[in-house]
């Protein structure tokens, strides 16, 4: 951006390349210095002071509720590791705490009710799915969608035929109320948390436009491959860039299934032979959470930074006896 003002509101990104992405890149900086020096003892300078003024403000000028709220969490979340000598089953209750705390707090400041926040995604899939034939209404003129009767949706034989296969298996899973005991509904879950960080529309496309076969699913159209993903199944978002926002699902259009599965073991494997190290642990399960819900990795300077986080284990350290 060429100038200091913003746009969409408060949202400025400076010269990089997204809002969201410099928003995740300010607090990761503030993560990074926290734990620097309640872990690796760093020496505070009064010039810190300065240059994180500076850090919070760009912060501020993101606008990013995401990558703040991700912050706060682990920085709760590691200031409790680090002074309450619990054993393991007691810092497991202390994140659990923490968890529902910050999930309360989060609902709290959402002006939804429960109910829309469980349909918020299939409502905007739905909407965004072109029907080639007018679909019923009733006495007040409403359709299926306006009324998030989705089970309608599943009935009608028409519908099945507009709809991607992704969003029909949602509606599914959604209408089913998820085949595990005891466990919420996984579609519910997330659409839940889609609402209060602003992705409910962005992935309610992705559902609409996601309608891989078998093999695409599992192994994917190819690296930076979005053609069959954006104009391979008819929806009304079809002008502009469109992404899922999600480097995660991103990588199920390029790599699908299997490829995620070998993203993610490889990530488990890297955590769970470094965990002591908490900087690492702590910074790398930070820009895990921030990838789940942005583009941010299509970036070459926010893969550049999730590379060095990867990295950050085989760095030489320097031991504090003291």
């Amino acid at each position: 951006m060429k100038t200091f003002d913003s746009i969409s509101g408060n949202t400025w990104r400076g010269i990089s390349p997204s809002a969201e992405a410099v928003g995740e890149y300010f607090s990761y900086i503030v993560l990074f210095f926290v734990i620097s020096i309640l872990v690796k003892k760093s020496t505070f300078q009064n010039k810190d002071i300065l240059l994180l003024l500076v850090i919070f403000y760009g912060l501020y000028r993101s606008n990013n509720f995401a990558a703040i709220s991700s912050l706060i969490f682990f920085i709760l979340v590691f200031t409790g590791n680090k002074f309450f000598n619990f054993d393991f089953a007691k810092k497991i209750i202390l994140l659990l705490v923490i968890v529902i705390c910050s999930v309360s707090i989060l609902f709290y400041f959402t002006p939804y009710s429960t109910q829309y926040l469980s349909k918020a995604m299939l409502y905007h899939g739905l909407e965004n799915t072109s029907f080639d034939y007018e679909l019923p209404r009733n006495q007040y003129d409403q359709t299926f969608v306006e009324l998030t009767n989705f089970g309608e949706a599943l009935i009608l034989e028409e519908g099945k035929k507009n709809m991607s296969n992704s969003l029909y298996n949602s509606l599914k899973i959604y209408n089913n109320g998820g085949d595990i005991k005891y466990l919420p509904n996984p579609v519910t879950v997330v659409s839940a948390i889609s609402v209060p960080i602003n992705r409910s529309e962005k992935w309610g496309i992705f559902l609409a436009k996601y309608n891989p076969k078998i093999e695409q699913f599992l192994f994917g159209y190819g690296p930076n491959q979005l053609v069959d993903y954006y104009k391979g199944h008819p929806t009304k978002v079809n002008s502009g860039l469109v992404l899922p926002h999600s480097s995660f699902l991103n990588l199920l259009i390029f790599f699908g299934f299997f490829g995620i599965t070998v993203v993610m073991y490889y990530l488990f494997q890297i955590i769970r032979n470094n965990y002591s190290n908490l900087l690492f642990t702590f910074l790398i399960l930070f820009s895990i959470i921030n990838l789940l819900k942005s583009d941010s990795i299509l970036y070459f300077s926010s893969l550049i930074l999730f590379l060095f986080t990867i990295n950050l284990n085989n760095l030489p350290t320097k031991k504090y006896d003291e």
